[in-house]
């Protein structure tokens, strides 16, 4: 009974599989035929000018450390004095 079971599982599975499979392939977006159709279809997408790409990728990811400010450690406090 439970190897009558797994081969139904494996067998549904792989229809399921094939079943998406060859819906996703035949699934064919209705054709553009006139200016109108085409109008809808170009509005209906992001022009590139609407597209906003950030020209610096670590703005306002960075502290602001000065990495000059740590080389003396005794700059605050002379320990000489």
């Amino acid at each position: 009974m439970r190897k009558v079971c797994i081969i139904l599982l494996v067998v549904l599975a792989a229809l399921a599989s094939s079943g998406y499979l060859y819906w996703i392939k035949y699934k064919k977006s209705a054709p553009i035929k006139t200016i109108e159709d085409a109008i809808d279809v170009v509005t209906q997408k992001p022009a590139l000018s609407e597209i906003k790409i950030q020209s610096n990728a670590l703005e306002n990811k960075i502290p602001p450390v000065n990495p000059l400010d740590k080389t003396n450690p005794f700059k605050y406090k002379n320990p000489f004095k």
